[in-house]
């Protein structure tokens, strides 16, 4: 995973003050442990986390983990396909969801000038208003 991008994801992190230090520091040792091995490149180990967390539903971390794919090497239509693929194995209901969070990222991305600057922009704070739905027929 990219270092800055892992290091921008634990600082989002919020747990009750007594504890978050120490937490903070487990969750960065073991993502540190899986995310630094051998045998997968950063980009496989970014699909990997994307379909986990299409998956079991994970949203607010899959938005971040899409942020790092695509800073880790992934297109967007790589990313579209492996969350489509989810939905044979997650179900529709996930894989809807999951394209939406996508769409939120890609359509960020493409107001930025490159993938950096996207996933620092998120990092900072910046915000997008949630895409308004399509009434039902």
């Amino acid at each position: 995973m990219g270092v800055e991008a892992g290091r921008r994801h634990i600082e989002r992190f919020r747990a009750p003050e007594a504890i978050r230090a120490e937490l903070t520091d487990l969750i960065t040792r073991a993502g540190g442990l899986v995310w630094s091995r051998r045998g997968l490149a950063p980009a496989q180990r970014s699909l990997t986390t994307i379909g986990v967390l299409v998956a079991t539903g994970k949203l607010g971390p899959l938005r971040e983990h899409i942020e790092i794919g695509l800073v880790n090497g992934l297109g967007q239509q790589e990313i579209s396909e492996a969350i489509l693929h989810c939905s044979v194995y997650a179900g529709f209901p996930a894989m809807v969801a999951a394209m939406e969070v996508a769409a939120d990222v890609f359509d960020g991305e493409r107001g930025s000038a490159s993938r950096t600057k996207t996933a620092r922009g998120a990092a900072s704070g910046t915000t997008r208003r949630p895409r308004a739905r399509r009434p039902r027929s």
